[in-house]
This record gives C-alpha cells, sequence and structure tokens, in this order.
C-alpha cells in the first residue's frame, strides 16, 4: 500500500514537471544514515539469530535544472557504502570452563561498496525570503563493487585443542551481478546565503525492493542441534541530507555612493 502510493507521488511530480525556465547549478550531496536490517529465515535448529541497523553513507555530485517556477529536476552520480550483519548470543562456558564468561555476542558484518545515479525531481512547498521548503522524490540505478562470494565466521577452541567453527555466514553481496533500482522519498531545507552557495539540510529514504545481499549462516554448538538458515537485505537505508550549491550564488548590486556637492 505504502508502495502504491509512493509511485503516485512520482507520477504527479512528472506531471507537473513541464519545462518553463533555465536556471541550474552543481551540488555536493552528502547522506548519512542507517541502513536496513537483514531479514532472517531459519532452516533448522532453534538458537536464536538476529540482525542490527548498520551505518550507511554516501557521497556525490547532483546537477539541478529548474523546469519551472516551484520545479526542479536534478540527477548525478555517487559512490557510497551500506552493510548488512548477523549476531547471536553463544554459550561459550559450554566449549570450556576456562573461558570467562558465560556467553559473548558474536557478530559477522561485511560492507557493501556502491555506485550510484540518482534521478530526482523536486517540489518546492513554500518560499519565506531566501529559505525554501521542498519535497522531493524520484529513483537511482545502483551497482555493487562488491563481485564474488564472501565469508566469515568465528573460531573457538575446546579443551582438547579441537577448534570449533561457532558462527559464521556466507554471503553474495551484489544482487547476482546486477544493477538495480531503488526509490527515492523525501524533504529539505534550502538556504541562501550571502558570498555562499545555498545550503540544503534534509532527510531522505532509499527504499529498495531487492535482495541485494544473500546468504547463510550457521550456528555450531557442540552436543546440541546445529542452527543455520538464510539472510538477505534490501540495502534499504533512511538518511540525513546535507548539500552544498557550488554556483548559483546571492548577487547584490554595489553600493552606489552619491558624493554631495559642496555649497558655494
Amino acid at each position: 500500500m505504502v508502495t502504491k502510493y509512493c509511485y503516485i507521488f512520482l507520477l504527479f511530480i512528472f506531471y507537473e514537471a513541464m519545462p518553463q525556465n533555465s536556471s541550474h547549478e552543481l551540488e555536493v550531496v552528502l547522506n548519512s544514515g542507517l541502513g536496513s536490517k537483514s531479514e532472517i529465515s531459519s532452516i533448522e535448529g532453534v538458537h536464536p539469530v538476529q540482525s542490527n541497523h548498520l551505518p550507511a553513507f554516501s557521497i556525490g555530485l547532483d546537477y539541478r535544472y529548474r523546469l519551472k517556477k516551484c520545479m526542479y529536476l536534478s540527477a548525478g552520480f555517487s559512490m557510497g557504502m551500506n552493510g548488512t550483519n548477523t549476531k547471536t548470543t553463544y554459550p561459550i562456558k559450554e566449549l570450556s570452563a576456562n573461558y570467562p564468561f558465560n556467553q559473548v555476542v558474536l557478530k559477522n558484518k561485511e560492507y557493501v561498496f556502491l555506485l550510484s545515479i540518482p534521478i530526482k525531481f523536486e517540489y518546492q512547498i513554500k518560499k519565506i525570503k531566501q529559505t525554501t521548503y521542498g519535497l522531493q522524490s524520484g529513483v537511482k540505478l545502483n551497482y555493487s563493487l562488491m563481485p564474488g562470494s564472501y565469508g566469515m565466521g568465528h573460531n573457538f577452541f575446546t579443551p582438547n585443542g579441537d577448534q570449533v567453527t561457532a558462527f559464521e555466514q556466507s554471503s553474495y553481496l551484489n544482487n547476482n551481478g546486477l544493477p538495480w533500482i531503488s526509490l527515492q522519498l523525501g524533504g529539505s531545507i534550502r538556504w541562501r546565503i550571502k558570498n555562499s552557495g545555498p545550503i540544503r539540510a534534509g532527510i531522505s529514504a532509499d527504499i529498495s525492493f531487492s535482495k541485494v545481499v544473500e546468504g547463510t549462516y550457521s550456528v555450531n554448538i557442540p552436543g546440541r542441534l546445529d542452527t543455520y538458515g538464510n539472510f538477505s537485505n534490501t540495502l534499504s537505508s533512511l538518511n540525513l541530507v546535507l548539500g552544498y550549491g557550488l554556483n548559483g550564488r546571492i548577487k547584490h548590486p554595489p553600493k552606489v555612493s552619491v558624493a554631495k556637492k559642496a555649497p558655494e
């Protein structure tokens, strides 16, 4: 239902975007936030495995073009990072009484480096002097720079010297080598400051429906049934946005001084 209304809003933006003016600017854009949790699907065993949010970050350059008085189109290029993880609480004391803790939290996490091409429309809903409030909607074409499969795990030793692979995962981090499209929705405030480029701050949601990350996990506790299953992550994220315009500075007319004529 949410997805349906998102696309309706995007179609409305396209409908409203009829060219009228021709001003433009370049904008450096920073995004920093939290990525989506991995979806855990257990196949066998009962030992619990969870996932946490990991940091997401990107930096890019957008070209903004004014289509009409309250409508902008922007397209650009960005490089970013997002992550995926699994974690479990492991009863390490069952391996050996020599370990100082009864339980330890084991985490497997991997980061995905991305190249993206965002295309967005911005609708300015209100302007007060040099401050503008806007809504953004668009799509982003993404590609993962992580070919092949990746794996990591945690190993411990028993008093007999036997190695136990307690918790491990193996994953593919590239959407099967294919690019994917994510939906972008957000809002921001833009300030135009004297002798400086415009500054923008806001919040943005990057919503993906593709299982970009897919993998398997396993938990091995000697004397118990092994636990294993699958996990996946769409690499969606919720971000704070900061932008700085490289041109489009406010130009103020020079002050004109009028010389007073001396009395005769």
